[in-house]
This record gives C-alpha cells, structure tokens and sequence, in this order.
C-alpha cells in the first residue's frame, strides 16, 4: 500500500515539475471608439462648481458641490476625478439650451 501512494506521490510531482505554472498576461479589454448618437458637450466637470446652463437660468449645482442634492453616501463624494479613473460618457448640459431630463453620466 505504501509503495502504491509513494508511486502515486512521485508520478505527482514529476507531473507538476514537467508541466509547470504559467505566468498568463491579463487580457487587456479595449472598447471600439464609437460616436454617440447624440454628440456630447464638453464641459470640465472635474474644475466647475456649475453645470453649463444658458445665460439668465437657475444655477444647477455640481452633484459633489456643498450644498447640492447628494443621494449617495458621503465617503464617495469625491470620487469623481480623472486621476481616479473616471471620465465624462454623457451628459445633457450646455449653454445654449435646457434639455429635460438632465443627465450627468462617469
């Protein structure tokens, strides 16, 4: 019995020492660059305490400017910055006119 499991045992470890571990690149995911269907307008959220509004409308406050509307926990009010990772995919802001419902989309 004993010499049953000690073949085993070596058969093991020649098969683990042969086949070896293989140290795999992770895959790198890249989306194609496409043009939304409706054109985005730029607006450096990361540096404005407004969004972009025609002139004589109400101000609309930044969603991590003190004294917005905040529906989400405070521990992530911050965390909207490029250097974080996040970056601008929507939004419906602009100085030429209001487009309800608004939307601000990372």
């Amino acid at each position: 019995m004993k010499k049953i499991t000690l073949k085993l045992c070596i058969t093991a470890v020649l098969a683990l020492s042969i086949s070896g571990c293989k140290k795999e690149k992770p895959l790198a995911i890249k989306s194609p660059q496409t043009s939304a269907a409706v054109p985005t307008p730029t607006f450096d959220y990361e540096h404005s305490d407004y969004m972009p509004t025609p002139a004589g409308t109400a101000p609309i406050l930044v969603p991590w400017a003190s004294g917005s509307n905040q529906l989400f926990n405070p521990e992530i009010a911050f965390d909207f910055k490029h250097a974080d990772g996040w970056s601008l995919v929507y939004n419906t802001f602009n100085t030429t006119q209001l487009s309800p419902p608004y939307y601000f989309a990372l």
